[in-house]
C-alpha cells in the first residue's frame, strides 16, 4: 500500500503587469507548473517598492483568478509585485518578481503637450516650404 502525500504548490510564473496608471495596475499570472498533489484553490498577491526587500501582502484573503486590480498605488513610486500560490496543504514559494515600474499615467499633461507642440511645429514647417515652393515659381 503505498500512501500519496500532498505539499504546498511551486511558484507560478513571474506576473505582469498592465494599465497602469498613478494610482493602480492590473496583474496577472499563470498557474504554477506543480501544484503539490493537490489543487491550487487561490493566490497571494505581494508588492514591494523596487528600491526596497520589504514585501506587503495586498490581497485581503485568497484570490480565486489569475488577476489582481490594484488601486492604491502612489504616482511617481517605483513597484514590483510577485505571487504565491496556496493549496489544502499551505501556501508555496513566490514566483520572481515582475519587473520594476513606476506608477504613472501613459499620457501625463507634459507630453500631450509636448506632442501638441511637435505636431505644430512640423506643420508650420509644412506651410512654410508650400509657401517658399510657391513663391519661387
Amino acid at each position: 500500500m503505498s500512501l500519496c502525500r500532498a505539499d504546498k504548490p511551486g511558484p507560478p510564473e513571474a506576473p505582469t503587469v498592465s494599465d497602469i496608471s498613478k494610482t493602480g495596475c492590473v496583474v496577472t499570472w499563470q498557474p504554477p507548473k506543480q501544484d503539490g498533489g493537490s489543487p491550487v484553490t487561490g493566490y497571494q498577491v505581494e508588492r514591494c517598492l523596487a528600491k526596497t526587500d520589504r514585501w506587503l501582502k495586498i490581497s485581503k484573503g485568497s484570490v480565486t483568478e489569475l488577476k489582481f486590480s490594484v488601486t492604491d498605488l502612489v504616482e511617481g513610486n517605483e513597484y514590483q509585485f510577485r505571487i504565491s500560490a496556496e493549496n489544502k496543504v499551505g501556501v508555496g514559494p513566490p514566483s520572481s518578481p515582475c519587473p520594476p515600474f513606476v506608477a504613472k499615467d501613459a499620457f501625463s499633461k507634459q507630453f500631450l503637450f509636448s506632442r501638441i507642440r511637435l505636431i505644430f511645429r512640423k506643420f508650420c514647417d509644412v506651410i512654410n516650404v508650400r509657401y517658399f515652393v510657391k513663391k519661387s515659381y
